[in-house]
């Protein structure tokens, strides 16, 4: 009897063992053709990550110019430079601040920062402003904390608009025909 049951044991854990091994193959094959659709994906899967990418980019804008704000992460460890984040910020709201008659960016000092480091650090911000045609004579630059009033609204009016631009564009270029025809003769059609 107590054979049966080993038997019974043995053959349980082998057939778990078997049904483990199928499902891991099955994942492999899966994960293969997930792997294809993201290195040859079709064309309209393209546009959407297109378009779930300058959503979330659009937001990201957003959100850097309504703070306003560098901190000390965005600059290489006990030095001046900038890094590759605070690069992204400084462009973005140099873009911002180039359509505005004058702006704000705060740059926080952090803990124990000796004044002349962060002299520095503001120096090297005014500096790639005017390398991005921003008038840093217009631009305060202080130790404040992000938020104040928020120019994220018309921020996110023009990415709307330019979204929309580009929407009208791509549906242009697929249909092979001009939109801005078919939108005029629409405003004409309801006004009369």
């Amino acid at each position: 009897m107590n054979n049966a049951i080993a038997r019974n044991g043995t053959a349980l854990v082998l057939t778990l063992l078997a049904g483990i091994a199928g499902g891991c193959a099955h994942d492999q094959a899966a994960m293969t053709n997930v792997d294809e659709y993201f290195r040859n994906p079709p064309k309209d899967a393209i546009a959407d990550m297109q378009i779930v990418d300058g959503v979330r980019d659009s937001g990201v804008r957003a959100a850097i110019v309504a703070q306003h704000t560098l901190y000390p992460y965005h600059f290489v460890s006990d030095s001046d430079a900038l890094n590759e984040l605070g690069h992204r910020d400084v462009t973005v709201l140099a873009t911002h601040l180039r359509g505005v008659a004058s702006g704000k960016i705060n740059i926080r000092r952090g803990e124990e920062m000796p004044a002349s480091l962060y002299d520095a650090r503001v120096a090297s911000v005014r500096k790639m402003l005017q390398e991005q045609e921003v008038n840093a004579d217009r631009v305060q630059i202080t130790d404040g904390t992000p938020g104040g009033m928020s120019p994220s609204v018309d921020v996110l009016r023009d990415m709307r608009d330019m979204h929309a631009s580009r929407n009208t564009q791509a549906a242009s270029e697929q249909s092979g025909g001009s939109t801005q025809s078919d939108t005029s003769s629409n405003t004409t059609g309801g006004q009369q």
